[in-house]
């Protein structure tokens, strides 16, 4: 099956976060059960992916030409809406797509009006965001990345989402650790930056790295590594594609999100390598979290992070048995990359053999 997935943001490398990560994982995992993966994309402007696209376009005349950087074609370009997947399903054919982040409705009744079965992938529950009203189409399907998702989805939408959890490959992130460091992965304030600053402040004897996800601009980079200046044990890196290496030297992940997060694919990634999780118990978190790590209740204030937080670096007992939950929790039946494809490929796969389609409504 050819199948195409659609989104208004950047990708990788331009775009490194949860959203692309689960994507390049299932795209990955879909190549070795002999289907063809593609993706079509923004296009940042800046970058030697940025001038590669403009080679390519003069070479080709193309408005979304495709490069093969990674092992499936990403067409990437300015202004995804209609010419684009027109253009793109001109080229690829896909035989089902799947539309996330971004503003994904447009591209959704761009592709069924091209008669492409397609689904609707609620990776957050920022629905102001979908660009438009939902159409109601026979082609048209819906999932959710967690049941905390396809709850909301249901209450906000009336909507019925099909449940299926990012796709993390285990062999990406599994490493030998040493661990050293606090790590709190995109460090914005929605993210929980605030309450991360504050715990580097009041624990000075605990190294805090904090690694860049979502693309923090030239200033906004300037900005984080003046504020942590004072505070000696915080590092600012960069983002990386490889974040086995980066939890390679992790202690603990820390995620204290100040909005709900759909699911947490952080800690997903963190427990394969049984690192444990304290987080936020906020939309998704507590079911990527589960028994491997320590929840904090929503607005909870500083002190009752600091004593979770303690209550581990300074309790090896206790910090051992996190991390045996949550390698436990990281092998669980319903995130198994298998099980994930198969789910997927059955809801592709009745929206392709529904009747063709009336107009839509």
């Amino acid at each position: 099956m050819r199948i195409l997935f659609a989104t208004t943001h950047s990708y990788l490398p331009q775009r490194v976060g949860g959203s692309e990560a689960s994507t390049h994982d299932l795209a990955k995992a879909l190549l070795t059960q002999d289907h063809e993966p593609a993706v079509l994309c923004g296009l940042a402007t800046s970058g030697s992916t940025w001038l590669r696209n403009r080679l390519i376009k003069t070479l080709t005349h193309r408005a979304f030409p495709a490069d093969t950087r990674h092992p499936y074609r990403i067409f990437r370009g300015y202004g995804i809406g209609a010419a684009a997947i027109k253009e793109v399903a001109r080229e690829f054919a896909p035989d089902a797509a799947i539309v996330q982040a971004g503003h994904p409705v447009p591209l959704a009744r761009a592709l069924v009006a091209e008669g492409i079965p397609t689904v609707l992938y609620f990776r957050d529950v920022d629905f102001a965001r979908l660009g438009g009203e939902i159409p109601h189409h026979p082609l048209l399907g819906f999932i959710a990345n967690s049941r905390y998702t396809a709850a909301e989805v249901e209450r906000s939408l009336g909507i019925e989402a099909v449940v299926i959890p990012p796709l993390v490959r285990a062999e990406a992130y599994t490493t030998p650790r040493r661990p050293r460091h606090v790590l709190f992965v995109n460090p914005v304030v929605s993210k929980g930056l605030e309450t991360v600053l504050e715990l580097a402040h009041r624990c000075p004897d605990i190294p805090f790295v904090l690694q860049e996800s979502w693309p923090l601009g030239e200033e906004g980079r300037r900005q984080l590594v003046n504020r942590c200046r004072p505070l000696a044990n915080v590092q600012v890196r960069g983002s990386t594609l490889d974040m086995k290496s980066v939890y390679h030297d992790t202690r603990l992940l820390i995620a204290p999100s100040v909005f709900p997060e759909a699911w947490g694919r952080v800690a997903t990634e963190a427990q394969f390598s049984g690192i444990p999780v304290l987080a936020s118990a906020v939309g998704g978190l507590p079911e990527s979290v589960g028994r491997g790590g320590i929840l904090i209740p929503a607005g909870a204030g500083a002190e009752s992070w600091h004593q979770a937080l303690r209550s581990i670096w300074d309790d090896p007992a206790r910090e051992q048995a996190l991390s045996l939950a949550a390698s436990n929790h990281a092998s669980r039946a319903e995130i198994q990359p298998g099980q994930l494809i198969k789910t997927l490929l059955a809801t592709l796969t009745r929206l392709q053999s529904r009747a063709t389609p009336p107009p839509m409504s």
